[in-house]
């Protein structure tokens, strides 16, 4: 075979891969990443960002990612028994469980009820400030009591979780996209959801 006819099949073939030219669009940014440390001097947790924080920028990032570890509050004696059998119930049957090291801390709150009994909530105030909102929406309850007209039976029934606490400020957002997941091809129909209270027409 002629040299000058191969010649050009044998550079096609040895082509070099390394030297195509570089798309700039993907290649990785270059420049100083600075490092923000929004733990303990005992236990140091770095976050890396790119952009160039004030020193107010970088105090208000580092409040909002610090985890907050409430002091304890002293109950008033007549809550302490019933906050107490109240706490017990719920680890009985598996509502809550114990955290032996936990980086967040809240302390819990009494609420009295009417039947002189108390349910226990929980101060989540300091989480709750730094937690992205959850603009999930809710259903509009006049349009939910609307649809129930013209059905001879309605039943009711009220859901829970065993995860969701309650005090926190996206519970209600999540709570209500779980049903809408679960419930998604029934509502409008036969049943109407919001957030954990469900009806269904008949």
């Amino acid at each position: 075979m002629d040299d000058k006819i191969a010649q050009p099949y044998l550079d096609r073939d040895s082509f070099d891969h390394d030297s195509d030219p570089i798309d700039e669009r993907v290649s990785p940014a270059i420049g100083d990443v600075e490092t923000i440390d929004f733990g303990t001097k005992d236990q140091p947790k770095e976050l890396k960002i790119r952009s160039p924080l004030s020193t107010d920028e970088r105090d208000i990032l580092i409040h909002l990612l610090r985890p907050v570890k409430q002091k304890l509050r002293q109950l008033h004696p007549r809550w302490s028994l019933h906050m107490k059998e109240e706490i017990q119930k719920q680890l009985s049957v598996g509502f809550i469980s114990v955290v032996e090291y936990p980086e967040w801390l809240a302390n819990v709150v009494p609420v009295p009820k009417n039947d002189s009994k108390v349910r226990v909530c929980v101060d989540f105030r300091d989480l709750n400030k730094i937690s992205p909102k959850d603009d999930f929406p809710l259903p509009h309850i006049d349009l939910l009591v609307d649809s129930t007209v013209g059905h001879s039976m309605l039943s009711f029934m009220d859901g829970f979780s065993r995860v969701m606490p309650f005090g926190l400020k996206n519970a209600g957002a999540t709570y209500q996209r779980v049903a809408t997941t679960l419930f998604h091809d029934m509502m409008h129909r036969n049943v109407e959801v919001y957030v954990d209270d469900m009806i269904v027409k008949s």
